[in-house]
């Protein structure tokens, strides 16, 4: 790989992922397309993950810098990027041979789309091994198109619904990505929901329903943000508001795009008022409650003011009849972290300072 001529440049954040990152590594050397970099930034690792690059060095770019989280760190290998497309793959995931060679074959026919993705496999290890499409798990697969391109707004409308895109399974234009502003470094969760999100207002999408990405889901003593969503639920649910709040100001929005963002930001503020509403927190409950009652009226919303002023015993059985029903609503997981922590693990990453890439 030589400096001149670069068509992709693969961007690979890692944090203490030393078991893993060089099977990452080697999916991508084994790539049917060839004109590439590949650029691992080490976030601060303690692990013995520089040790275990070594027998890499003259293939990749490493880059080391203090633990600052995979947004940052995604950032800083697009800065340091000499190509024109950007592709990124988490440190414990992988890519089959013929990824790169999709997304450009289907970039360059088709040069007035600004993304490509493609579908991926999500493999389950534990507690038993289980295998599912990534479509197929958050349901795209039963209302979008398999192959072919996808026009704005439709597919910020599939983002928000069935959170179609992932960055481990898409190639954008660099310029793009600049032109997005990168990654939040403000969010430790769901950042690469926000990039998606701005991305769709950047034009047409191509989409590929092959396989070419594999995402492996494990139980790990290091906290992903399947667990983190679990643990922290409010933080969670407000990192959901800013990202809606912030798209609902963004130039150039289309009367259906206002709306489509308008109806998402108030699905998350109901969520934060429910998140706030079980850790006891009523007056900050009814605040988010009134707060998505002004976007949208929705039965969620109102059902959890009115529940807010109940008297502390009457919420405490509620609260009993809940646990005991195990009455679980899912929530598509782009527009609020849902219920079921476990179903979103499957499907988001595990890299970073405390959520990653």
């Amino acid at each position: 790989m030589t400096d001149r001529g670069i068509g992709v440049s693969i961007i690979i954040p890692t944090y203490n992922r030393a078991r893993f990152v060089t099977k990452a590594i080697d999916s991508v050397l084994a790539q049917t397309y060839t004109d590439y970099e590949l650029i691992v930034v080490d976030d601060g690792s303690t692990d013995g993950t520089k040790e275990a690059l070594q027998p890499y060095m003259n293939r990749i770019r490493y880059i080391y810098q203090e633990n600052s989280g995979v947004s940052a760190a995604r950032n800083r290998g697009i800065i340091e990027a000499k190509g024109k497309w950007i592709a990124f793959l988490d440190s414990d995931d992988e890519w089959l041979p013929d990824n790169l060679s999709c997304h450009i074959e289907q970039l360059e026919k088709n040069s007035n789309i600004c993304l490509h993705i493609t579908n991926a496999t999500i493999i389950r290890l534990l507690p038993k091994q289980k295998k599912t499409s990534y479509f197929e798990h958050c349901g795209f697969n039963k209302v979008g198109p398999s192959d072919g391109i996808i026009h704005r707004p439709q597919n910020l409308e599939f983002q928000i619904k069935y959170g179609l895109g992932r960055v481990q399974t898409a190639m954008v234009q660099k310029e793009i990505m600049s032109r997005i502003g990168l990654f939040d470094p403000a969010l430790t969760i769901c950042e690469d929901q926000d990039v998606m999100l701005k991305l769709a207002l950047c034009g047409s999408w191509g989409v590929s329903s092959r396989q070419l990405a594999v995402m492996y889901r494990r139980q790990e003593k290091q906290p992903n943000l399947g667990q983190q969503l679990e643990r922290q639920p409010i933080h969670s649910a407000k990192s959901m508001v800013y990202i809606y709040d912030k798209l609902c100001r963004a130039p150039g929005l289309s009367p259906y795009e206002r709306s489509l963002v308008t109806e998402a930001l108030a699905s998350v503020e109901a969520s934060l008022g429910v998140a706030l509403l079980w850790a006891k927190r009523y007056k900050e409950a009814r605040s988010s409650f009134r707060q998505s009652l002004s976007h949208n009226i929705s039965i969620k919303a109102m059902i959890g003011s009115l529940i807010s002023f109940l008297p502390l015993p009457m919420f405490a059985t509620i609260t009993r009849a809940r646990h005991r029903l195990r009455f679980r609503r899912s929530i598509p997981i782009c527009v609020a972290p849902p219920n079921k922590p476990e179903q979103l693990q499957e499907v988001y990453g595990t890299e970073g300072k405390e959520t990653g890439g």
